[in-house]
Protein backbone atom coordinates (compact mmCIF):
# COMPACT_ATOMS: atom_id res chain seq x y z
CA UNK A 1 0.00 0.00 0.00
CA UNK A 2 2.90 2.37 0.71
CA UNK A 3 3.67 2.69 -3.04
CA UNK A 4 0.39 4.56 -3.52
CA UNK A 5 1.23 7.44 -1.17
CA UNK A 6 1.91 10.56 -3.29
CA UNK A 7 5.07 11.33 -1.34
CA UNK A 8 6.80 8.67 -3.43
CA UNK A 9 5.57 10.21 -6.67
CA UNK A 10 7.01 13.51 -5.46
CA UNK A 11 10.36 11.84 -4.75
CA UNK A 12 10.37 10.44 -8.30
CA UNK A 13 9.69 13.92 -9.68
CA UNK A 14 12.54 15.38 -7.63
CA UNK A 15 14.97 12.70 -8.80
CA UNK A 16 13.94 13.00 -12.44
CA UNK A 17 14.37 16.77 -12.23
CA UNK A 18 17.92 16.33 -10.94
CA UNK A 19 17.27 18.22 -7.72
CA UNK A 20 19.88 16.24 -5.75
CA UNK A 21 22.14 15.34 -8.66
CA UNK A 22 23.25 11.74 -9.17
CA UNK A 23 22.22 9.22 -6.53
CA UNK A 24 25.18 8.09 -4.43
CA UNK A 25 23.58 6.05 -1.66
CA UNK A 26 20.28 5.20 0.01
CA UNK A 27 19.43 4.38 3.60
CA UNK A 28 16.19 2.78 4.81
CA UNK A 29 15.04 1.90 8.31
CA UNK A 30 11.91 0.08 9.48
CA UNK A 31 11.53 -1.06 13.09
CA UNK A 32 8.73 -1.67 15.55
CA UNK A 33 8.40 -3.34 18.94
CA UNK A 34 6.56 -6.62 18.47
CA UNK A 35 4.13 -7.92 21.06
CA UNK A 36 5.19 -11.55 21.15
CA UNK A 37 2.63 -14.36 21.29
CA UNK A 38 3.01 -18.15 20.91
CA UNK A 39 1.02 -18.06 17.67
CA UNK A 40 2.98 -15.15 16.12
CA UNK A 41 3.67 -16.34 12.56
CA UNK A 42 6.43 -13.76 12.02
CA UNK A 43 8.58 -15.61 14.57
CA UNK A 44 8.20 -19.08 13.05
CA UNK A 45 10.98 -20.24 10.69
CA UNK A 46 8.76 -22.82 8.94
CA UNK A 47 6.39 -19.97 7.96
CA UNK A 48 9.19 -17.78 6.53
CA UNK A 49 9.23 -15.59 9.61
CA UNK A 50 11.83 -12.98 10.44
CA UNK A 51 12.41 -9.27 10.03
CA UNK A 52 13.42 -9.35 6.36
CA UNK A 53 10.15 -10.75 5.03
CA UNK A 54 7.98 -8.60 7.29
CA UNK A 55 9.60 -5.15 7.26
CA UNK A 56 12.87 -5.44 5.36
CA UNK A 57 10.88 -6.08 2.18
CA UNK A 58 9.70 -2.44 2.25
CA UNK A 59 13.25 -1.13 2.34
CA UNK A 60 14.27 -3.41 -0.52
CA UNK A 61 11.22 -2.44 -2.54
CA UNK A 62 11.74 1.30 -2.28
CA UNK A 63 15.42 1.09 -3.22
CA UNK A 64 14.61 -1.08 -6.24
CA UNK A 65 11.93 1.44 -7.17
CA UNK A 66 14.37 4.36 -6.97
CA UNK A 67 17.05 2.56 -8.96
CA UNK A 68 14.71 1.00 -11.51
CA UNK A 69 15.89 -2.55 -10.81
CA UNK A 70 17.47 -4.84 -8.22
CA UNK A 71 21.03 -4.72 -6.88
CA UNK A 72 23.72 -7.03 -8.20
CA UNK A 73 24.96 -8.21 -4.80
CA UNK A 74 23.89 -8.12 -1.15
CA UNK A 75 25.55 -8.72 2.18
CA UNK A 76 23.44 -9.16 5.30
CA UNK A 77 23.85 -9.81 9.00
CA UNK A 78 21.07 -10.77 11.37
CA UNK A 79 20.64 -11.43 15.05
CA UNK A 80 18.03 -12.33 17.65
CA UNK A 81 18.18 -12.31 21.44
CA UNK A 82 15.76 -15.22 21.90
CA UNK A 83 13.82 -16.18 18.76
CA UNK A 84 14.59 -18.85 16.10
CA UNK A 85 14.48 -16.23 13.31
CA UNK A 86 16.48 -13.05 12.79
CA UNK A 87 14.55 -10.26 14.52
CA UNK A 88 17.09 -7.54 13.69
CA UNK A 89 18.78 -7.42 10.28
CA UNK A 90 21.12 -5.01 8.52
CA UNK A 91 22.22 -5.30 4.90
CA UNK A 92 24.23 -3.62 2.15
CA UNK A 93 22.84 -3.69 -1.39
CA UNK A 94 25.15 -2.88 -4.33
CA UNK A 95 23.39 -1.25 -7.28
CA UNK A 96 26.41 -1.23 -9.58
CA UNK A 97 28.29 1.21 -7.39
CA UNK A 98 25.32 2.96 -5.79
CA UNK A 99 25.13 1.55 -2.28
CA UNK A 100 21.88 1.01 -0.44
CA UNK A 101 21.73 0.05 3.21
CA UNK A 102 18.83 -0.95 5.40
CA UNK A 103 18.20 -2.11 8.92
CA UNK A 104 14.94 -3.51 10.22
CA UNK A 105 13.56 -5.40 13.14
CA UNK A 106 11.05 -6.23 15.85
CA UNK A 107 12.95 -4.96 18.90
CA UNK A 108 12.91 -1.16 18.78
CA UNK A 109 10.46 1.74 18.74
CA UNK A 110 8.45 2.43 15.60
CA UNK A 111 10.49 4.11 12.90
CA UNK A 112 10.24 3.91 9.11
CA UNK A 113 12.50 6.41 7.40
CA UNK A 114 14.17 6.63 4.01
CA UNK A 115 16.97 8.86 2.80
CA UNK A 116 18.48 9.31 -0.66
CA UNK A 117 21.93 10.91 -0.85
CA UNK A 118 22.90 12.62 -4.10
CA UNK A 119 25.87 14.59 -5.37
CA UNK A 120 23.97 17.86 -4.90
CA UNK A 121 21.81 17.13 -1.86
CA UNK A 122 19.57 14.66 -0.11
CA UNK A 123 15.90 13.70 0.21
CA UNK A 124 14.52 12.46 3.53
CA UNK A 125 11.15 10.84 4.23
CA UNK A 126 10.10 10.76 7.89
CA UNK A 127 7.41 8.08 7.43
CA UNK A 128 8.27 6.28 4.24
CA UNK A 129 6.51 2.93 4.69
CA UNK A 130 3.82 3.23 7.34
CA UNK A 131 2.35 6.74 7.19
CA UNK A 132 -0.76 7.58 9.14
CA UNK A 133 -3.73 7.77 6.72
CA UNK A 134 -4.93 11.32 6.28
CA UNK A 135 -2.05 12.93 8.16
CA UNK A 136 0.67 15.09 6.61
CA UNK A 137 3.88 13.24 5.83
CA UNK A 138 7.08 15.20 5.41
CA UNK A 139 9.52 15.10 2.50
CA UNK A 140 12.63 17.21 3.15
CA UNK A 141 15.00 18.26 0.36
CA UNK A 142 18.38 19.56 1.63
CA UNK A 143 20.81 20.90 -0.96
CA UNK A 144 24.58 21.51 -0.88
CA UNK A 145 23.85 25.22 -1.30
CA UNK A 146 22.25 25.27 2.13
CA UNK A 147 18.74 25.55 0.72
CA UNK A 148 16.09 23.38 2.36
CA UNK A 149 12.61 22.65 1.02
CA UNK A 150 9.98 20.98 3.21
CA UNK A 151 6.96 19.37 1.55
CA UNK A 152 4.07 18.18 3.72
CA UNK A 153 1.88 15.78 1.76
CA UNK A 154 -1.48 14.54 3.02
CA UNK A 155 -3.25 11.46 1.67
CA UNK A 156 -4.84 8.16 2.69
CA UNK A 157 -2.70 5.68 0.75
CA UNK A 158 -5.10 2.82 1.51
CA UNK A 159 -7.89 4.80 -0.14
CA UNK A 160 -5.71 5.50 -3.18
CA UNK A 161 -4.76 1.83 -3.40
CA UNK A 162 -8.43 0.78 -3.42
CA UNK A 163 -9.28 3.42 -6.01
CA UNK A 164 -6.45 2.26 -8.28
CA UNK A 165 -7.48 -1.38 -7.89
CA UNK A 166 -11.09 -0.47 -8.72
CA UNK A 167 -9.86 1.41 -11.78
CA UNK A 168 -7.97 -1.66 -12.98
CA UNK A 169 -11.11 -3.78 -12.64
CA UNK A 170 -13.22 -1.18 -14.44
CA UNK A 171 -10.78 -0.27 -17.22
CA UNK A 172 -8.81 -3.47 -17.63
CA UNK A 173 -5.37 -1.88 -17.40
CA UNK A 174 -2.97 -0.96 -14.58
CA UNK A 175 -2.68 2.76 -15.44
CA UNK A 176 1.10 2.80 -15.10
CA UNK A 177 1.29 1.00 -11.76
CA UNK A 178 4.49 -0.97 -11.32
CA UNK A 179 3.46 -4.21 -9.70
CA UNK A 180 4.49 -7.71 -10.76
CA UNK A 181 7.98 -6.84 -12.00
CA UNK A 182 8.81 -4.83 -8.88
CA UNK A 183 7.43 -7.61 -6.67
CA UNK A 184 9.51 -10.26 -8.45
CA UNK A 185 12.60 -8.10 -8.02
CA UNK A 186 11.82 -7.77 -4.32
CA UNK A 187 11.60 -11.54 -3.95
CA UNK A 188 14.90 -12.08 -5.77
CA UNK A 189 16.68 -9.68 -3.43
CA UNK A 190 15.10 -11.20 -0.32
CA UNK A 191 16.22 -14.66 -1.41
CA UNK A 192 19.76 -13.33 -1.78
CA UNK A 193 19.57 -11.62 1.63
CA UNK A 194 18.47 -14.88 3.27
CA UNK A 195 21.28 -16.73 1.50
CA UNK A 196 23.75 -14.17 2.83
CA UNK A 197 22.31 -14.50 6.34
CA UNK A 198 22.74 -18.28 6.15
CA UNK A 199 26.25 -18.31 4.69
CA UNK A 200 27.52 -15.08 6.32
CA UNK A 201 28.96 -14.17 2.92
CA UNK A 202 28.05 -11.71 0.16
CA UNK A 203 25.53 -13.17 -2.26
CA UNK A 204 24.76 -12.41 -5.89
CA UNK A 205 21.13 -11.54 -6.57
CA UNK A 206 19.53 -14.22 -8.75
CA UNK A 207 22.26 -16.78 -8.06
CA UNK A 208 19.85 -19.07 -6.17
CA UNK A 209 16.91 -18.86 -8.59
CA UNK A 210 15.52 -22.26 -9.45
CA UNK A 211 17.57 -23.94 -6.75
Amino acid sequence: MYRFHPQHHKVRELLDAGRIGDVVSMHARFHFNMDRAPSEVRLQPNLEGGAVNDVGCYAIDIMNMVMGGPPTNVYAKGTSPSDPVETTVAAILDYNGVLGTFDCGFEGPRTNTFQIIGTEGQITLDKAFDPDPGESERVTVSLRTGQTEILDITEDHFKVEIERFSSVLACGHAAGIVNRELTEQNLAVRLAVHESLATRLPCKVGANEGG
